[in-house]
């Protein structure tokens, strides 16, 4: 009442027990709250009255003036608006019993919520009890059962109601929006989409409550399910937790869209959740989320085709090829990615993306060498080749120039390292035979700087041309000086060596 500036409000009830009770124990809870938490407790407690359908006349006129003379008053009422008993003008309507009747909704409004000299709109409050560990937000729950009862009942009497819900082809425009969050209140936040959804409800014929709660539940067990996994894909034999078989729900209106007997209204409900009504293109959709959540995790669709995804992928590319693949499908796998037809090849845009990452993760280019490795990739020769080629690739193949590496930034070209003099090698092959005490073989290598050196090699090659006597006197003298006798022979020893 405080927090709405509410004044007078009538609490109806169907029971008198019930109201009786209320107005008893409301003064009692009233002075608990302002122990226990007193900024809950309104700034003037209210006046509390009770009448009833046994009052007497002058009992209730006594009653209802001084409930009109009271600055701040509830007023609980069972079996009395129904027989036409004038009261005075409210702030609120208070349904504290859950009623389906149209005449007891629609005798209560009329009566109670009549605008007064002000023209200030009256409210109508129902009470919604929500168990520990419900969601408070799944306004389409059985903890709103009140909620929905009186609108449907209400619904049955003034088709103006009908015209003031949302448009279900355009439900939330601006204005709308604006209306529920303005006439809606509530202890915690909902999505107006939530409140407007649940409002569509009351647009169904109410006189069929069956189908009315059947709908219902099931459009907030959809609901719920869309709000967890993203889709309303769900498998044929899933049960939410609160027991619902949400799985048949949407098998049964499957099949009473496929037999006709899908009235447009609901239809529209149930497409504003992403209902997807035949069942292969269910199938179709699930392998789609599936090549959605790849493409976020490597950015292409080039997936193995060993794997189902990929066998799936290989089989629309198939269809495309040969233009048998839906228009609409083909939109969708597009929507995900340009190439996901792989236009440059299955291999090459995998290793595209493998070196996008590397250089993502803040890599410089410049550490990429021709003998890189990424997760077993030859990422630097596959780069290679493209820079040496560049001209030859399709102009969607250069897009290592989003990358930073064109021909011209090769990171890849050969360092020019001044040519090694021969006496530079002798000192290279003195290191070896101290190292080793022996000669290298033919095909032995020594490490140096980062350098691979083929020492074993180079020896072969001046013993030869030692052989042919091709070789310079000097510089046979250097080798010569390093073994003890014949230093073209194979298995003459090194020289002692300090």
């Amino acid at each position: 009442m405080t927090e709405h500036g509410l004044k007078k409000v009538l609490v109806y009830f169907t029971l008198v027990s019930d109201a009786r009770l209320f107005a008893r124990e409301l003064s009692h809870t009233l002075r608990l709250l302002r122990t226990t938490d007193p900024g809950l407790c309104p700034d003037t407690a209210p006046q509390l009255f009770f009448a009833h359908g046994e009052h007497t006349p002058a009992q209730r006129d006594d009653i209802f003036a001084a409930f009109a003379a009271a600055d701040c008053a509830i007023l609980a009422n069972s079996r009395l608006i129904a027989e036409g008993v004038d009261i005075p003008s409210v702030d609120a309507l208070v349904f504290a019993d859950p009623t389906r009747s149209v005449i007891r909704c629609v005798q209560a409004l009329g009566r109670a919520l009549r605008l007064d000299v002000s023209g200030k709109t009256a409210s109508l409050i129902v009470p919604v009890y929500v168990p520990p560990g419900a969601d408070g937000e799944d306004i389409l729950g059985t903890a709103y059962e009140p909620v929905w009862a009186i609108a449907t009942a209400l619904a049955s009497h003034d088709h103006r109601i009908l015209e003031r819900l949302p448009d279900k082809a355009n439900r939330l425009p601006r204005e709308t929006s604006q209306v529920i969050e303005r006439r809606w209140h509530f202890d915690f936040t909902v999505h107006p989409e939530r409140i407007a959804r649940a409002m569509d409800l009351a647009s169904f014929d109410p006189r069929d409550q069956t189908v009315s709660r059947s709908r219902r539940l099931g459009l907030a067990a959809a609901q719920s399910y869309r709000d967890q996994y993203g889709h309303l894909d769900a498998p044929a034999d899933h049960v939410d937790s609160t027991g619902y078989a949400l799985g048949t729900f949407i098998t049964t209106m499957r099949d009473a869209a496929t037999a006709g007997r899908l009235d447009a209204d609901w239809r529209a409900e149930l497409d504003a959740l992403g209902m997807i009504w035949d069942k292969h293109d269910a199938a179709w959709r699930s392998r789609l989320t599936a090549a959605a959540d790849y493409h976020r995790t490597h950015h292409h669709l080039a997936a193995p085709a060993t794997t189902p995804l990929g066998a799936w992928l290989a089989e629309q590319r198939h269809h495309a090829a040969k233009n048998t693949l839906d228009p609409a499908r083909a939109d969708a796998l597009t929507a995900l990615t340009a190439d996901w037809r792989l236009p440059h090849g299955a291999d090459w845009h995998r290793k595209y993306h493998v070196l996008r990452a590397h250089l993502a993760d803040g890599t410089d280019p410049a550490a990429l060498t021709r003998d890189t490795l990424l997760g077993g990739v030859k990422i630097g020769s596959w780069l290679h080749r493209q820079l040496t080629t560049w001209h030859a690739l399709a102009s969607g193949q250069q897009l290592m120039t989003t990358l930073g590496l064109t021909p011209e930034t090769n990171p890849l070209a050969p360092a020019r390292r001044p040519r090694r003099s021969f006496e530079q090698t002798v000192q290279l092959l003195e290191l070896f035979l101290h190292r080793e005490r022996r000669a290298p073989a033919a095909r032995e290598t020594i490490r140096v700087d980062g350098e691979t050196v083929k020492i074993g090699a180079w020896l072969a090659k001046t013993r030869t041309k030692q052989r042919a006597k091709q070789l310079p006197g000097e510089h046979a003298r250097l080798v010569a000086a390093l073994f003890d006798g014949d230093w073209t022979a194979e298995g003459t020893p090194p020289a002692a060596l300090d």
